[in-house]
């Protein structure tokens, strides 16, 4: 037993190692902001300026992960600090979860297996809401399956149930769409665990009053706003729209591509699990007929992991029909679903004649280390990857920096969270004639990509061409007064057509 434990532990230890030097790694790239981390960069500096915020759809709960980057700087680096060590919290969220359902060693591989999905730990650094709120998501289903599912002490839920309020309150905060899983989670441990609630309701009725309280801020405010309480979350719901249903992009993608090579096999044995508990039931029944029921601490196990696989199924099949096909948006489930997948492997290896059993670990070892190895050089390169991908943007970006010379300045373009936090123009409305009348210049960005461009129209007005490159047939020009002399003609502007101007990595600060 106490071999077990320890190597438990090792492998516990090598992936959370993994896991930290991976983020690390992606972090110290000082990759380029994206859409959303821009986003969530410029609504907590519109709220320190005091402007009213422009995207009510976005978590208030995230200005406290972005905040701290932006009064240090905002620069790549300082932003993404928070994001960091909200993302080692999540992987210790989740194994917390599988030890406390499963046991030690099914929290340990479930650590290993994360570690070594690249799709999972390349967005684990980034300014985004999913991770710190997944953590928050898999603390509180963590107090509530272990509380309510078949607690393990007689008289039903204790008075510690009280602290999944908080936990879901922080989920909910930092992402709206946390309530999803919130409501799948609540209403699973209630189907499942309702013996036990009506055997003690004081700590549930208690814990859901003061859930209820926790998020009645946000439900005043959005009534405040938007004239109801529910108009935030139906307009976060509305964005991002997807034009291909998110459910389909989790059924039809390349498993492994998008899921990781390790994370997508076990998503499929986790979906499984209902059968094989029915599989297991059976040949217990056949080989003992009339031998009664499971052990208890088996049966309370089994139970607590169907109500994880219910949430789990629910949670991707309810977003996948409601929002984008992204990996971050059904993250919590397919936690689940992977911690579901690991503990099936263990259990299966476990069953195992000793001889055959070691050969079998040592082969599951060598694949997963394998795995840890090519994780972590694939996020060494995915800053690289991530400057050619946004060469674009980047391209537009200094050359408005350029040509605006630290004046006011506006812009209309389809990247604007990025182009607006690094330039330092608006992007917001605006009155062209006003600006014109203040000397403000004004440029719209026109590229073969995905979202809105400036019409014909829009660019054969009178203008100087600031930038215009082969990539994505990138132009950028600045708008000139419609009275201005020479407007007939377009000048160009010192850069090159076709040439890149010298950005050195991370050498974008906010202004």
């Amino acid at each position: 037993m106490r071999r077990k434990a320890s190597l438990s532990t090792w492998v516990f230890a090598l992936g959370v190692a993994v896991w930290v030097v991976s983020g690390v790694i992606w972090w110290l790239s000082a990759a380029p902001l994206g859409h959303d981390e821009a986003q969530y960069a410029m609504a907590f500096q519109h709220l320190l300026s005091g402007e009213p915020p422009r995207w009510v759809y976005l978590s208030k709960g995230m200005h406290a992960v972005a905040g701290p980057g932006v009064l240090l700087g905002g620069g790549e680096l300082a932003l993404r600090v928070a994001p960091l060590l909200c993302g080692l919290g999540f992987l210790l969220a989740a194994a917390h979860l599988a030890w406390r359902v499963f046991g030690a060693t099914t929290a340990a591989w479930t650590v290993v297996v994360l570690a070594s999905a690249k799709p999972v730990v390349r967005r684990s650094v980034e300014l985004l809401s999913d991770f710190p709120s997944t953590a928050a998501l898999l603390a509180g289903t963590t107090v509530v399956v272990m509380e309510v599912v078949q607690p393990s002490r007689p008289t039903g839920p204790s008075w510690r149930l009280l602290w999944a309020a908080p936990l879901f309150a922080a989920a909910f905060y930092l992402r709206y769409g946390s309530c999803v899983p919130i409501s799948l989670v609540g209403s699973a441990a209630l189907v499942a665990g309702w013996p036990a609630v009506r055997q003690r309701p004081a700590p549930v009725a208690a814990a859901a009053g003061l859930l209820a309280l926790l998020l009645l801020p946000h439900f005043w405010d959005s009534l405040a706003t938007l004239g109801s309480p529910l108009a935030v979350l139906l307009e976060s719901q509305r964005v991002p729209q997807a034009e291909v249903s998110g459910l389909r992009t989790y059924l039809t993608s390349d498993p492994v591509a998008f899921y990781g090579r390790a994370v997508a096999p076990l998503l499929v044995l986790g979906a499984l699990l209902p059968g094989w508990l029915a599989l297991r039931r059976w040949r217990r029944s056949a080989r003992a007929p009339g031998s009664g029921p499971a052990p208890s601490e088996e049966s309370r196990q089994a139970r607590r992991a169907l109500v994880l696989w219910a949430i789990a199924l629910a949670d991707i099949v309810v977003l996948g029909l409601t929002a984008l096909g992204q990996l971050r948006y059904i993250l919590p489930g397919v936690v689940l679903l992977t911690i579901l997948g690991v503990e099936l492997v263990r259990v299966a290896v476990a069953a195992t004649p000793l001889p055959a059993r070691r050969f079998v670990v040592g082969g599951l070892a060598l694949a997963l280390a394998v795995l840890l190895v090519t994780s972590v050089t694939s996020v060494a390169r995915h800053g690289q990857a991530r400057r050619r991908g946004m060469q674009s943007v980047l391209l537009t970006i200094e050359a408005i920096r350029r040509d605006a010379a630290g004046r006011r300045c506006h812009f209309i373009a389809g990247h604007y969270t990025q182009i607006e936090w690094y330039t330092g123009c608006n992007g917001h409305h605006f009155s062209p004639a006003q600006a014109h009348a203040r000397g403000e210049p004004i440029y719209y960005v026109r590229e073969d990509a995905p979202g809105w461009q400036p019409s014909d129209a829009d660019m054969a007005q009178p203008h100087v061409v600031v930038l215009q490159h082969a990539r994505d047939n990138l132009q950028v020009i600045r708008l000139l007064p419609a009275s201005g002399s020479g407007a007939g003609a377009p000048a160009r502007s010192p850069l090159t057509p076709g040439a890149t101007p010298a950005l050195a990595p991370g050498a974008l600060p906010p202004p």
